[in-house]
Formats: structure tokens, sequence, C-alpha cells
């Protein structure tokens, strides 16, 4: 048996959305993830079979910011452009293969078509993140030094009948 739990964050968001015309959209968010509360995972193990352990996190809080136009080109197609700028909740420390978070900027183009029975959707979405260095780590924890740097290139397709 093992015992842990995580401290999931608070979340706060405020979106606004404006209709600039009938077939023009653009809308605006910001988000706050009170990622603070994933300071430690402690793992314990009742029966004493295994050392009690803790793995830090002293993740900090963020925000990240959105922003997207929908334009309807005809009743039946819908094109849609999307930004986002996310902030890094991980401290230098807890940078590792795992997990190497940075700063992100994303960007995202779409289509819609809308038929009499069908409809289908297509999505490209490329998240470039920063650069993250990793020079020093937590008191027992591995060297995971080095230079992250990750890219995503996502690709979605949605057919209904």
């Amino acid at each position: 048996p093992v015992k842990t739990s995580i401290d999931f964050p608070d979340l706060a968001s405020l979106g606004l959305a404006f209709g600039l015309t009938p077939n023009l959209l653009v809308e605006g968010d910001v988000n706050w993830t009170g990622w603070s509360s994933f300071d430690v995972i402690n793992i314990s193990f009742p029966k004493g079979d295994l050392p009690n352990s803790s793995i830090p996190a002293h993740w900090k809080n963020a925000y990240n910011y959105r922003a997207g136009l929908r334009w309807n080109s005809s009743p039946s197609s819908q094109w849609r452009l999307g930004y986002v700028y996310d902030q890094t909740p991980q401290p230098e420390e807890a940078v590792n293969p795992l997990l190497p978070d940075a700063d992100r900027n994303g960007f995202a183009v779409g289509y819609g078509w809308i038929g009499p029975v069908h409809k289908f959707d297509l999505a490209l979405s490329y998240i470039d993140f920063k650069s993250r260095t990793r020079s020093k780590s937590f008191a027992g924890d591995g060297d995971f030094f080095g230079t992250y740097k990750t890219r995503a290139l996502i690709l979605g397709a949605m057919f209904t009948w």
C-alpha cells in the first residue's frame, strides 16, 4: 500500500467575445491558475516496507492569455484563428526530461463546414516552447542539467454524421 495526495490548483478565468459583424466574432480571455498549491508531493508507505519520500515541486501561480477570431465566410463555412501565450508554473529546479515545461506561444487555424446532414472540422496548431535551461536542482534530486527545447504540431479532424 502507498498513500499520497495532490492539492489541485484554484482557477479563475475572464473571457469576453464580441460580434463585430454578423459574420465576425473576436474573443479574448485571461486565465489564472494557483499552481503554488502544488508545492510538494509526499509519498508514504503505511506498512513501513519502504521509506517515506517527498518530491519537491514548488510551482508558482501562472497566467495564460488567449485570443481568437471566427469568420463565417458563408452560411456553411467558418474559419477560425487563435493565439495563446502560457506562462510556465514550473521552477528551473523541476525541469527534467519527463516535464520540460516553459513559457510558450501557440498559433491555431481551423476550418468548419456544416452541411445539411454532416459536419466537418479541421484544425492545425503549432506550439513553440521557449528554450529552458536547467543548471540547479532541489536538494537530493537528480542533476537533469541541460537546455530543453520543445515544439508541437497538432492536427485535428472531426466528421459528424
